[in-house]
């Protein structure tokens, strides 16, 4: 069988090329991938494959729609039964020449060209050990778009640093509030409740617009976007659950943002830091454990832009955090933002469901998986990283009172990085630079329960970086 034309790097992908039909064959098995690939010293998996690790679905083109992917997803899914699904994501990831970034850890994202994304699926899996189940899981989803209220007519002139568009004036539409989007998605459900259980809630990301072709996009199973330098463009945040087929059920969603900390910089107030990821999550963990009548499904890392408050620096003014989700859509500019950072928040997902007893996890913890370090511009492959990311799991199996069902959910990570630094790879910041287009991709592992971190040499010791005289000296610090 051969290997998908668009990413077979992390467990396994699945291209579907223009001369197949439904049903599917399955994409290359784990032997395929993984082959030459060999477990850490002292590893719990007695295969050279991972019980645990994620399987993508790909789109086929700029016109593929996200129906698509849960078509290939199920597909897979019917013909691999030996695989338990464990969640989903959709994943945003930037194309460069026409070929999604999947093969490498690191993304530039060059600004002087603009940028190409596409979304695709991320499947998070576990090898069945036991019985293999007769019938598969079949996913199913649900987009939500905010209401469109009337367009507004944006003029883009010159402004204090000469950049701008004389004359064009896009409409941005307008659409209802975070509020009462979240109030409209629960009537819905009410009214029809949906026919299985809620894996994952998100809140995704959507370009409307922009001031170069000024065609407005309101479709959320849409894939493929850009986003040039020199152009306004338009955002919407639409709310995508996936849900597991079963019976139908009466849910209503809901979720809390946790922003990190931020503490003024007394040598520059206008360049503020934030506290740090463990710091953010404790607060997060706290609330959990708290709330015995919901069922959290999971947590998704979201970005919200640092501005001035009013947006040009002024004696008085001072830095806000502002998600843009309240109002769910806002306008860019790639050369030219206001705010210079970037800063993280969580978004905590939960269901209230009618008839069911809803446990709050007892002991919320976190585990970060980011791929190692080889020479000072170069980080290891994604497979590498899932592996070790089975070999943590496997380890806490076979010491602790620990399964599946002690992973609440995955989130696949970005983390922003400076490859002509020596300083390591700060898993935990919460902000980056708005100009930063350098990131490594990371797994993020959220838990219900106590684990052990295993030693190194079961999971994989980090290599030496060795920096040259001539990479020293053009490190920036």
């Amino acid at each position: 069988m051969e290997k998908s034309e668009r990413g077979c790097d992390v467990g396994i992908s699945h291209h579907n090329g223009d001369n197949l039909n439904f049903p599917l064959p399955p994409p290359p098995s784990y032997n395929e991938i993984f082959s030459g690939v060999q477990p850490a010293q002292g590893s719990f998996s007695t295969q050279s494959h991972p019980i645990y690790t994620y399987v993508d679905f790909c789109p086929d083109g700029p016109n593929s729609k996200y129906p698509e992917l849960i078509e290939k997803a199920n597909s897979w899914l019917s013909v691999n039964r030996s695989y338990l699904l464990l969640s989903c994501e959709s994943v945003t990831l930037p194309v460069q020449k026409g070929n999604i970034c999947r093969q490498q850890s690191v993304h530039w994202l060059a600004l002087n060209n603009g940028r190409d994304w596409v979304t695709i699926l991320r499947c998070w899996i576990k090898r069945v050990q036991g019985q293999i189940p007769e019938q598969s899981q079949v996913i199913k989803t649900l987009a939500h778009m905010p209401e469109k209220k009337k367009s507004l007519s944006i003029t883009i002139s010159n402004n204090r640093y000469g950049m701008g568009f004389r004359g064009y004036n896009p409409e941005m539409p307008s659409f209802s509030d975070e509020s009462q989007s979240l109030k409209k998605l629960n009537e819905n459900l009410a009214n029809s409740p949906l026919p299985g259980k809620i894996l994952r809630v998100e809140s995704i990301k959507k370009k409307v617009t922009d001031s170069r072709s000024m065609i407005t996009n309101l479709d959320p199973d849409t894939l493929y976007w850009t986003e040039g330098e020199l152009v306004t463009t338009c955002f919407v945040y639409y709310t995508r659950i996936l849900y597991l087929e079963g019976e139908p059920t009466n849910q209503q969603i809901g979720w809390k943002d946790f922003i990190p900390t931020m503490m003024l910089n007394p040598g520059n107030p206008q360049a503020p830091k934030f506290a740090s990821f463990p710091d953010t999550f404790y607060k997060v963990s706290q609330w959990v454990q708290s709330q015995q009548d919901k069922r959290v499904t999971n947590i998704q890392s979201m970005e919200a832009r640092v501005m001035m408050d009013p947006p040009f620096p002024q004696i008085n003014s001072r830095p806000v955090v502002h998600s843009h989700l309240n109002q769910m859509a806002y306008s860019r500019m790639l050369s030219f933002m206001y705010g210079n950072k970037k800063a993280m928040f969580l978004r905590v997902y939960y269901v209230l469901e009618e008839g069911a007893s809803a446990q709050a996890p007892q002991c919320l913890l976190s585990r970060t998986f980011a791929p190692y370090r080889l020479t000072p511009q170069t980080y290891e492959n994604p497979v590498e990283n899932v592996m070790r990311l089975d070999r943590w799991v496997n380890y806490n199996e076979a010491i602790l009172p620990f399964s599946e069902k002690n992973i609440l959910c995955a989130e696949s990570v970005t983390i922003p990085t400076n490859l002509y630094s020596k300083l390591p790879l700060d898993e935990g910041s919460m902000s980056h630079n708005v100009l930063a287009n350098q990131f490594v991709s990371g797994i993020r592992l959220y838990l219900n329960g106590a684990c052990q971190e295993p030693p190194l040499q079961v999971i994989g010791c980090p290599p030496p970086v060795v920096f040259t005289q001539e990479s020293s000296c053009c490190t920036i610090l």
